[in-house]
């Protein structure tokens, strides 16, 4: 029998409204992470990362909050995809990037914004699989 108490953090307020089953925070984890330390057997980043900024202090603290022996499930688009290799085969800006905040220099790329135009991703960071599985991530992390 799993005995866990999930909790979700965001740091937007509609995103924490339309979840449910589970304690939310409305927080920037850029900032501070707030949880004592190990504090979590799991932490989960799904589509995070790519967002933020400073990545080096949300791993800072993913690794505070987190006990010894406990995992980090990351997941992000893949820079190294077959897709994005084509793309820049062809000249193309990869999937899930953009030049700027109103083209996205794909012209494969079709996500529509309400409004006209594209709708960027907000991806600030792009990763590849090795980059993190390196042994850097998991020495800055402190693990391994």
């Amino acid at each position: 029998m799993l005995n866990a108490e999930p909790v979700g953090i965001d740091i937007s307020e509609n995103i924490l409204k339309s979840s449910h089953g589970f304690s939310r925070i409305l927080c920037d984890i850029e900032v501070e992470i707030p949880f004592k330390d190990e504090t979590f057997d799991l932490v989960l980043l799904l589509d995070v990362i790519e967002h933020l900024f400073d990545t080096d202090r949300l791993l800072f603290e993913v690794n505070r909050v987190l006990k010894p022996g406990g995992i980090v499930v990351i997941t992000t688009p893949n820079l190294a995809s077959w897709y994005n290799r084509l793309s820049l085969l062809f000249g193309w800006q990869p999937f899930w990037t953009e030049v700027s905040t109103k083209f996205v220099g794909n012209p494969l790329r079709k996500r529509r914004a309400k409004c006209g135009g594209i709708m960027p991703s907000g991806h600030l960071r792009l990763f590849t699989p090795l980059a993190l599985r390196s042994g850097d991530v998991r020495i800055f992390c402190g693990r391994g």
